[in-house]
């Protein structure tokens, strides 16, 4: 007799949650098989099989099938959203350095040690650099909504990728206005620059508390501080050095947390529909182990 047909309805229900729709198919061999040879003891065994039948029909409810296609559509879109998020984060720094490359080297009298990235919005250059950015700030944004989303995020995870999510709408914010129009533009600059490695710092000293995320704490925090650091090197007056170098790490950071994002299984092994071979299952008094 198949292993399976000795299965109590609630064992075979942890089957099918275990390995998905193709667990009906097995089933449906297995009580075919055995109604054909007649194995088992008489009126034991059939009686047995139409329980059986009757718990099948029973999974294969309308409203069962229902919530199949609605978890398999749920668990659909989470992959999609998580791939985008990271495929976000990879894209926002080359984006947003590329646009500081091409924009420094268009602007004429343009001195990395002299000058910060800001003059570039009083110049003819400014649409490369608002549109540049700007999308680079609404990536990282988006990136950072993933890592938010995460399902395994805890709270403080959660507000550094808020955190994180705020620096990049500075970002946009910054590059879109003027320098002289003065304070909204260094507000939005300053916070850009302050709040990033401080986010990453954060989200660094948290996940190196847990074992199986230290690897990245530690990447985080190191990628925080010395963001910080290359502020800090020059910040009186800021120039293009320490401010690209900033960004620079911040969207080192990115691009390998996006990369991991987007090429991590998310999808639950129950629901890839890959039945678990009857034989590797453990069966005690009807129960699965």
């Amino acid at each position: 007799m198949d292993p399976i047909l000795s299965l109590s309805p609630k064992a075979l229900l942890e089957v099918f949650r275990a390995n998905g729709v193709k667990t009906f198919d097995r089933l449906r061999e297995s009580l075919r098989d055995s109604a054909i040879t007649g194995n088992g003891d008489g009126h034991e065994q059939i009686h047995k099989v139409d329980k059986l039948i009757l718990f099948v029909r029973d999974m294969l409810s309308k409203d069962t099938i229902d919530d199949m296609h609605h978890e398999a559509r749920k668990i659909e879109a989470e992959v999609i959203r998580q791939r985008t998020c990271g495929i976000s984060g990879i894209l926002a720094p080359i984006i947003g350095l590329s646009t500081v490359l091409l924009s420094t080297t268009l602007t004429p009298g343009f001195s990395w040690k002299d000058h910060a990235l800001s003059k570039i919005t009083n110049t003819d250059q400014r649409p490369i650099l608002m549109y540049g950015l700007g999308t680079a700030g609404l990536l990282t944004s988006l990136f950072s909504y993933g890592l938010y989303a995460k399902k395994n995020a805890n709270h403080q995870e959660k507000m550094s990728a808020i955190a994180f999510g705020i620096c990049g709408i500075l970002l946009s914010a910054a590059a879109s206005t003027k320098e002289k129009t003065g304070l909204p533009h260094y507000i939005t600059a300053i916070g850009y620059f302050a709040i990033g490695p401080l986010a990453l710092m954060l989200l660094g000293s948290d996940m190196m508390k847990i074992p199986s995320k230290r690897a990245a704490g530690i990447a985080a925090s190191a990628a925080g501080s010395l963001a910080l650091l290359a502020l800090l090197s020059k910040i009186n007056p800021p120039n293009a050095i320490s401010e690209s170098l900033e960004a620079a790490i911040l969207g080192a950071w990115a691009l390998g947390t996006g990369v991991h994002l987007a090429r991590e299984d998310i999808t639950p092994k129950h629901a890839n529909n890959e039945p678990l071979p009857v034989s590797a299952l453990k069966i005690n008094n009807g129960k699965v182990a």
